[in-house]
């Protein structure tokens, strides 16, 4: 079972030369209307950077893709990099697959050809992001091997990590406080990862999450298993 950074199975990322002004502030939840035959999805407040200076330009974008399977942390896990690559004075932003649906995606439901189209559009996105280097976090499921292979393909390969949450669907069920799984092996949620509609997991991803003796890690501990990855490949430092 996977997880994405960019979500249902894929990650994302990019970066470029931020300049913003301001305080960190908090995307809050807001009212919308349910996406359009959809699985129940929720807003997710994000964290977003704004910082008083003009940071340095990043030797590459950065388009980071995190995958994985239905409730297992993605969003989380997304925000807590991003509060991280902060603190080291880098500019990201999260491209969160459960918020994309209420806005660009609002017309897709959850068909196999309207994740296909998901994901398409999320890479899209994602590369001009990269273009403007940024570090760009896609945290959504991203089931199909072939589509995060087409995200892939957008960029260079040194641009492109995906980030593998390896964890036991039990786990996910476990997690699962609104009973979407249940609802999905009672046959009254069709279409879900998972259960009735298949997860292929990466065959080559850059970072692969898992548990450590049984022990699920925190976001923060995660969040700093990429951040030494981004580091130590170089992708951190300043031209």
């Amino acid at each position: 079972m996977g997880w994405d950074v960019m979500g249902d199975g894929m990650l994302l990322h990019a970066r470029s030369k931020g300049i913003g002004f301001g305080k960190p502030t908090i995307l809050s939840k807001f009212s919308a209307q349910q996406p359009l035959n959809a699985t129940p999805v929720q807003i997710h407040p994000l964290f977003l950077s704004l910082f008083p200076q003009i940071l340095p330009l990043l030797p590459h974008s950065i388009y980071r893709s995190l995958i994985t399977s239905p409730l297992l942390g993605k969003s989380t896990v997304a925000c807590s990099l991003s509060r991280e690559l902060h603190g080291r004075g880098k500019v990201s932003y999260v491209l969160d697959g459960d918020n994309l649906r209420y806005g660009l995606n609002k017309d897709l439901g959850f068909k196999a050809e309207d994740r296909v189209e998901n994901i398409r559009r999320v890479g899209e996105v994602a590369k001009l992001f990269a273009d403007s280097g940024l570090i760009c976090i896609a945290s959504l499921i991203s089931p199909y091997r072939k589509d995060r292979d087409s995200c892939r393909a957008l960029l260079p390969e040194a641009c492109f990590i995906e980030v593998f949450m390896n964890m036991p669907l039990e786990l996910c069920e476990a997690r699962d406080a609104k009973g979407l799984y249940k609802l999905a092996r009672e046959g009254k949620i069709r279409g879900f990862t998972g259960i009735d509609d298949p997860y292929e997991p990466p065959l080559n991803c850059e970072i692969e999450l898992r548990q450590n003796d049984g022990v699920c890690p925190t976001p923060c501990a995660m969040a700093k298993q990429i951040v030494a990855y981004l580091e130590e490949k170089g992708f951190l430092q300043a031209q």
